[in-house]
């Protein structure tokens, strides 16, 4: 080696040092994002972290009985390592800087006690409210509606009787129904005293009225509320079904409240917004048929709105055969163009069975990462499968793979700025899973929403 060489030697050696450190820099950066997401600078997101402690209050403690009982029950079945500790006094926990309150007994708050509340919520809190609110004085003395009127913004509340009680219903399709087929009744537990508040929009309600409501959201500021007519005390006594979604219709609410993420099925193959078919009614067998062009239109938006399956009727005695023909062609236009899967009973029924073998989960493996599993635990191939990922706060994007090389990657169904999002699993073989990875970025006026760093948590 000359003298030029020996001066050029360390500085090559040196330089592909660097290079062999920077490479094997970028791989592990490479396989750390494969694992856990996309890197983000959370300390400049404001990442809303709070105490890993809930708090279960009852305002009055004489009036708890069960109540308490079955929230601790409920959370122990919940698949958290959260922590759930107990207090009589409201005051207390709206001072602890807990992030969510479980209020179980509402119905001797005071109009102090409710402005706190509000308070609390606008503040960042999450809260869950279940019952009648503000109807008794400290000694249980009935009081007016006026006061859960007044708190959750409605112009009325009604007593219902014990046997209207006995189910609740999907309402107008949002968070707190995934775990509700559209029609399907959560059989409760009927009892005195339940009531319904005057709400058409609501996710969940009685069988009385479309507008007797059993729920209410409420986003107060920077929090949200969530009051619910029935709470886990009123599970069905027998039905383990019956029990299990109501139990997954409470964990929706809390998630909702505390804006984490909740994975549901969708009601109908390949995502469809709702189901139907049209008829002709020869024999005029319909009585309530009206036929009229506005009318099956009407029928048509309710089944939207709420993901039912709407039978259209169009009478060929009062209409004639022409037009009877003329008017079925249109409706069945307008349920396609609707995104409506058309279909009969016979096949809604052979959906439903078939759906209920898919088991669903969801976690979280990142600060910006969840992992989706879907299994399908029945004995025949399942096709297009629809599931909803309900992030629960504004999301700008969202981007999804899957977990195992060779496995069809599903398109995701979403609009800037909205809270959930759809995908439909093409292919599922008897016993067979699908693992899918979505990252997500976070509405810019959410970002202080962000999730805590920590990938262990549960979801």
């Amino acid at each position: 080696m000359n003298q030029a060489e020996s001066r050029l030697y360390p500085l090559l050696v040196g330089s592909l040092s660097v290079a062999l450190l920077a490479s094997g820099a970028a791989l592990l950066l490479w396989m750390l994002a494969t694992t856990i997401g996309s890197f983000r600078f959370l300390a400049d997101q404001r990442v809303r972290t709070g105490p890993a402690t809930l708090w279960l209050s009852s305002a009055a403690a004489q009036h708890r009985g069960g109540r308490a009982e079955a929230w601790r029950k409920l959370w122990a079945d919940f698949d958290t390592r959260i922590p759930l500790r107990e207090s009589p006094r409201l005051g207390e926990l709206l001072h602890a800087e807990t992030p969510l309150v479980l209020i179980p007994d509402a119905r001797t708050l005071s109009f102090d006690e409710l402005a706190r509340l509000k308070g609390f919520v606008r503040a960042g809190g999450a809260a869950i409210v279940t019952g009648t609110i503000g109807v008794a004085t400290r000694d249980a003395t009935p009081e007016s509606y006026q006061p859960m009127r007044d708190f959750l913004g409605v112009a009325s509340v009604r007593t219902l009787p014990t046997s209207a009680t006995r189910a609740l219903y999907a309402g107008v399709r949002g968070p707190l129904n995934g775990a509700l087929l559209p029609g399907q009744p959560l059989r409760l537990r009927g009892q005195d005293g339940l009531v319904a508040v005057a709400d058409p929009t609501s996710d969940l309600r009685w069988r009385v009225t479309d507008a007797a409501a059993a729920s209410r959201r409420l986003e107060l500021g920077a929090g949200r509320l969530v009051w619910l007519a029935a709470g886990p005390q009123h599970r069905h006594r027998r039905d383990l079904l019956d029990q299990q979604t109501l139990e997954d219709t409470l964990a929706h609410a809390v998630a909702w409240a505390q804006r984490t993420p909740a994975l549901s099925l969708l009601p109908w193959p390949g995502a469809a917004a709702f189901a139907g078919q049209v008829e002709l009614d020869h024999r005029g067998e319909q009585q309530s048929a009206e036929g009229s062009r506005e009318a099956l239109l009407a029928e048509i938006e309710a089944a939207r709105q709420r993901a039912e399956h709407v039978v259209l009727y169009i009478p060929v005695a009062a209409l004639g055969e022409r037009r009877a023909f003329e008017l079925a062609r249109e409706m069945d236009g307008e349920l396609k163009r609707r995104r409506a899967w058309i279909a009969s009973s016979d096949d809604v029924s052979r959906w439903n069975r078939s759906r209920s073998s898919v088991a669903s989960s969801v976690e979280r493996v990142g600060p910006l990462r969840l992992l989706v599993r879907v299994t399908n635990r029945g004995e025949k191939t399942l096709r297009d499968v629809g599931l909803r990922i309900q992030m629960n706060r504004p999301v700008s994007a969202l981007s999804i793979s899957a977990t195992e090389l060779g496995q069809k990657v599903p398109a995701l169904l979403h609009r800037a700025g909205a809270e959930s999002a759809d995908f439909v699993v093409g292919e599922l073989r008897p016993g067979g899973s699908h693992g899918y990875t979505i990252d997500f970025e976070f509405a810019e006026a959410e970002r202080s929403w962000a999730f805590s760093p920590d990938p262990n948590d549960p979801v």
